[in-house]
């Protein structure tokens, strides 16, 4: 088994990727492949608000294929008139996390957010994991 620490390319999520986070979630890191699992370890988000605020919709967090594994950008901060910036630590993984699955940024709530019309606010994300060949 090997252990690879990686960096993913900076993400830049549009003001239309963030209003369907809870329907589509944006792929941070694809599937690695067969024998192989993704364990995020620290996420740095960015939001930097449009022209018009934000409304409605649940908090931001990492999945890996389908789990929750971080903790929340909470709603207040996307939803908010001042560009807004957090560290997702404390990553946590299932007992058995799922070898080749992909890490995805989504939103709770089971409500998208709106508003925000001009559709030019963005979510930057910069997220750093290990890449483990099994």
């Amino acid at each position: 088994m090997t252990v690879t620490p990686l960096e993913a390319p900076l993400a830049l999520i549009s003001s239309s990727q963030i209003q369907d986070l809870v329907t589509n979630p944006v792929v941070l890191v694809p599937a690695p492949g067969a024998g192989k699992l993704i364990l995020p370890t620290l996420a740095l988000l960015e939001f930097t608000p449009g022209t018009q605020q934000m409304v409605n919709g649940g908090s931001v967090f990492i999945s890996l294929n389908g789990t929750t594994v971080s903790d929340n950008m909470n709603s207040s901060l996307i939803q908010g008139a001042v560009v807004a910036t957090t560290t997702i630590g404390g990553l946590t993984y299932p007992l058995s996390p799922p070898v080749n699955g992909p890490l995805v940024l989504a939103a709770t709530g089971g409500v998208d957010f709106s508003g925000n019309t001009s559709l030019d606010a963005t979510l930057q994300v910069k997220l750093y994991y290990l890449l483990i060949n099994l």
